[in-house]
């Protein structure tokens, strides 16, 4: 089996004593200073380097996301272990696969990733932008970015209906695959407290969900009672007081947070979660919402 892609010194270079200590953190570090040989030697390669140096951005953007037996290897990996391809790798980090293919090469030379097999670059000339429209999947001309703070309301169907994102030639979503997930995390989510209802109602709880995707779509079914759990002890000592996220827009805007100190608290931490990780497979949408019905129905 092939290894995963992964950022072999991720542990040591961009994590520090408190984010080691985080389920997960919202934020990595970045070395100061721009003499190192790595980073000279992707300016040296030009256009060419400078694209590998946003796409290793966006492959740390993404390991920060994931949890600690991962980032400790700094392995791009799913719950289970197993390696996750480069297609699914780029869809995670918001990327084109095809960018992220060109990048690698540069970027496994300066020994910033590491992986047995990579995929194959494109073959547009060096030092020169690959073709928007073709490599990048970049907006039609005639396409028009939403104005700035238009509502973005989701339907059931996860399409939106004010403030239509940009979509790429052939009318695709630039989140993949991320329309149908959304509208199942809502009602995950307004579960936690019966105070949330309702639809995604502005832009920025929209963006907030999707850029939530990768760690929404890590929980299990005890990730999802551990912070019910852990809002109720909240609510029970001060019934009056509204506890922290005092909103759902809140609680996916800091939802790492958030599940860093439910699964601190040894009142509402699940059996299943050891130190350094967790044990078990992650469920499905339909079996995490299944089981918490029916925990609902039986309080």
């Amino acid at each position: 089996m092939n290894h995963p892609l992964s950022i072999p010194n991720w542990w040591a270079t961009h994590e520090n004593s408190a984010t080691r200590k985080l389920a997960r953190p919202q934020y990595f570090g970045v070395p100061s200073g721009n003499s190192s040989n790595g980073y000279l030697t992707l300016l040296e390669a030009g256009v060419d380097g400078l694209l590998a140096l946003a796409v290793y951005q966006c492959l740390c953007q993404l390991m920060a996301t994931f949890d600690i037996p991962r980032r400790r290897d700094g392995v791009f990996a799913d719950a289970t272990g197993l390696p996750l391809p480069s297609q699914r790798i780029a869809t995670l980090a918001r990327l084109d696969p095809q960018s992220l293919a060109n990048a690698l090469p540069l970027l496994a030379k300066v020994g910033w990733v590491s992986a047995n097999t990579l995929p194959t670059p494109s073959q547009h000339p060096p030092n020169t932008l690959p073709t928007p429209s073709r490599e990048l999947g970049a907006p039609a001309p005639t396409a028009a970015p939403p104005p700035s703070g238009a509502l973005v309301p989701l339907n059931p169907a996860g399409e939106e209906r004010k403030g239509k994102e940009r979509r790429g030639e052939e009318g695709k979503s630039p989140h993949p695959h991320s329309g149908d997930e959304i509208p199942h995390f809502v009602q995950l989510l307004n579960g936690i407290d019966p105070t949330w209802r309702g639809p995604v109602v502005n832009s920025q709880e929209a963006s907030d969900l999707l850029d939530a995707l990768p760690l929404l779509r890590e929980l299990t079914l005890a990730d999802w009672q551990a912070i019910r759990d852990h809002r109720a002890a909240l609510r029970s000592l001060d019934p009056v007081k509204t506890p922290w996220p005092r909103s759902r827009a809140e609680c996916v805007a800091h939802l790492s947070e958030v599940l860093t100190k439910a699964l601190a608290n040894p009142s509402t931490r699940p059996s299943t979660h050891q130190a350094g990780g967790r044990k078990g497979r992650t469920i499905t949408l339909d079996e995490i919402e299944a089981q918490m019905q029916s925990t609902n129905q039986k309080s």
